[in-house]
């Protein structure tokens, strides 16, 4: 009965595709997780490698199945026709969100750096660390990141949804899919820092929303995965203090972009409220949508987990 009120409503077909690829990936990925394991191991060197063959086989797999209905990479929002625009663009709207990141980090420090395994400092001199914070980690986030993630969510889950029903419905969905979605990668995640994770996803999506290109949208998550450890860093090795003058400089970039490009934040404040002014309906099936996403990815991984353990 739900199935045929819902095929009454809209095209199922962009939805049935969605939930085909995100079986698709969460296989791949234990596929390619358990090779790696295998032949290489679970440090370092073993990591990279499993973002590059999971990076490349998910975004090919996506593209390969758009292909056949005429879509390019300019489809999916990934240009590099106006590219310093876009970063500039992605920089400067994820500044407020950045601000205020940048302080919740400094007064929860404790839950950010965690303790012992979960520790990416523990064991690393200054040196070392500030290596891997602040050259490493910007280079290697990229890819196991902001490219696979935004070509994944919004080049083509929140654009495919949006262009064959309705971009609201597709920009909250997808939103709130992403975010919680941490969750099954990040079981050591609790409520609050999903929730947390809900604010830079709805902002990643409204980027898309109002500019379809992810180059916008990987600009800003590149910026808040990377503040985030540089701040933690920081405290890490030099304390509350040098902290607090990192946020007071990232306070002052804020406050010049605020003034020297509050044209772009304008722009952009303005067509997310043209966007967003639709039916309440639209909220509700977006918020639906999210969820059942959350629930069939979840029933996925008990599934493949069972059929792992009884083979």
């Amino acid at each position: 009965m739900l199935y045929i009120m819902l095929k009454h409503s809209f095209d199922l077909k962009p939805f049935s595709e969605v939930l085909i690829v995100i079986l698709v990936n969460i296989l791949i990925a234990n596929m390619i997780y358990e090779f790696v394991s295998s032949f290489i191991g679970n440090n370092i060197i073993g990591i990279i490698v499993y973002w590059i063959l999971y990076t490349i086989s998910i975004c090919c797999l996506i593209y390969l199945l758009r292909r056949r209905y005429g879509w390019k990479l300019s489809d999916f929002g990934l240009t590099m026709k106006y590219l310093k625009k876009s970063i500039l663009f992605g920089t400067v709207i994820i500044m407020p969100f950045i601000l205020v990141e940048a302080m919740l980090v400094m007064m929860f420090y404790d839950s950010f750096i965690g303790n012992g395994q979960d520790n990416p400092f523990a064991g690393l001199n200054v040196f070392e660390g500030l290596i891997c914070a602040f050259i490493a980690y910007p280079i290697l986030s990229i890819l196991w990141a902001e490219f696979h993630e935004e070509f994944r969510f919004r080049g083509y889950m929140q654009n495919l949804i949006g262009r064959e029903y309705n971009s609201v419905v597709a920009f909250i969905g997808i939103s709130i899919y992403f975010a919680l979605s941490h969750s099954f990668s990040h079981p050591e995640y609790n409520v609050l820092a999903l929730v947390y994770l809900l604010f830079p996803a709805f902002i990643f999506g409204l980027e898309f929303l109002v500019y379809k290109n992810i180059v916008v949208t990987m600009t800003s998550h590149f910026w808040v995965n990377v503040i985030q450890v540089w701040v933690i860093a920081i405290c890490y090795y030099f304390g509350l203090y040098a902290a607090t003058v990192t946020i007071l400089f990232i306070g002052g970039v804020f406050m010049y972009s605020l003034i020297r490009f509050r044209n772009i934040l304008v722009g952009f404040t303005r067509e997310c409220m043209e966007y967003l002014r639709v039916e309440l309906k639209y909220y509700v099936y977006g918020i639906l949508l999210g969820v059942l996403l959350l629930i069939y990815s979840y029933i996925v991984i008990v599934l493949r987990d069972i059929l792992i353990q009884v083979m």
